[in-house]
Parts: C-alpha cells; structure tokens; sequence
C-alpha cells in the first residue's frame, strides 16, 4: 500500500511539473490562452512625412515565426493619394508648370522581427524592413508619370504589440525610414527620410 501510495504521488508531481512547463508555452492574451504557432498576416497604417507633407501609406505583410520568437516574411506599402509636388521642383524636373503633379511612393521587402516575450499579453518587438521601391511623380489631369526614381529602404522599427485574442494582435510601431538613391530633380534622400508612426493588425496562429 505504501508503495502505491508512492508511485501515485510520485506521478502527481510528474504531471504537475509537465502542466507548469506546458503552461509557460502558452500565449497570455486578454480574453484567453492558447498554445502558439507559427505564421502571421498582417495589415499595416503608416503615418509619415514626405518633404515636409504629411501622408498615409497602406501596407500589409506575412511570414513564418519560427521557434515562436523569430520573424522571417514580408510586405509593402504604397500612398494612399499622391503628394503635391512644390512649385519650387518644376524647373529641375521639366515639367509643365501649368499643370498640377503629384508624387507617388512604394516599396516591398523582407520583414524580420525578434519576439523574446512572444506569451506575454503585452511585449516589445524590434523588427526591421528591408525594401526598395519607387517613388514617381504623375500629371493629375492624365495620370501618366512623368519621372520616376528607384530607391532602396531601410525601416527599423519597435512595436509595442498586445495579444487581444489567441489569433490576434494589435501593435503601436514608431519608425525611422533611412530612404536611399534619391535622384529626383532637387529632390533629396532626407525629404523621404524620416520618423513616423505605423498600427499593425496582425492575424495568426502565433
């Protein structure tokens, strides 16, 4: 009886421990806790500045986590609506100065991110963007574009992630978007250099 005794308790404690080292695998999120996984979806607002002009660019992005904390994917953003070109700019690019123009904006690339508290309900993500893209200036009667400029970016980023759900986060992600190869006309690299703001929306099994 005594050997029984201690067996079974003996296997209590086996279970208990597992359960506690289970435990420590699981997501902490507002509404409940579930095990994570391994990929994420995600939709992205980023608020920022082109020379000297506020604008909204819309993005979105995916990738594989790997090992729960390691983010390996990608994305893209683009303007929502052309910026206006100066006045001051015609000149050097040849345009029509009695025509409006409007500068467009868009990159993709890889997204990598480091998630060492990923279980946490709330946890701070450094993550990176490493893109090239296009930045184009179109006549607003036609349409047509009229210059345009391959560039390449390099985007660090903090996100102040929370888990709301077993499926869904939410992030506040300051910014600082290095732009390179800028030859636009009197454009510079620091005119789409800058600090700005993104809202991430991500989805998946984390």
């Amino acid at each position: 009886m005594q050997k029984t005794t201690t067996l079974i308790l003996l296997l209590l404690l086996n279970v208990s421990i597992f359960a506690q080292q289970d435990s420590a695998k699981h997501i902490k999120t507002i509404l409940k806790e579930k095990k994570g996984n391994t990929f994420l979806v995600a939709q992205k607002f980023q608020i920022t500045e082109f020379a000297g002009e506020m604008s909204l660019m819309i993005g979105a992005g995916g990738g594989k986590i790997f090992n729960h904390k390691f983010l390996l994917g990608g994305g893209g953003y683009g303007t929502m609506k052309g910026v206006s070109v100066e006045n001051k700019f015609y000149p050097s690019l040849n345009l029509e100065q009695n025509i409006s123009h409007s500068l467009h904006f868009g990159y993709g690339g890889f997204w990598t991110g480091y998630m060492p508290n990923w279980n946490k309900t709330f946890h701070i993500v450094p993550s990176m963007f490493w893109a090239a893209g296009a930045i184009s200036i179109n006549r607003n009667d036609t349409e047509e574009t009229v210059a345009s400029n391959f560039v390449y970016i390099l985007q660090p980023m903090i996100e102040f992630e929370l888990n709301v759900t077993e499926f869904v986060r939410v992030a506040i992600v300051p910014e600082y978007r290095f732009v390179g190869n800028v030859n636009l006309g009197d454009y510079k690299s620091l005119d789409f250099s800058g600090f700005g703001a993104i809202l991430f929306i991500k989805f998946g099994a984390f």
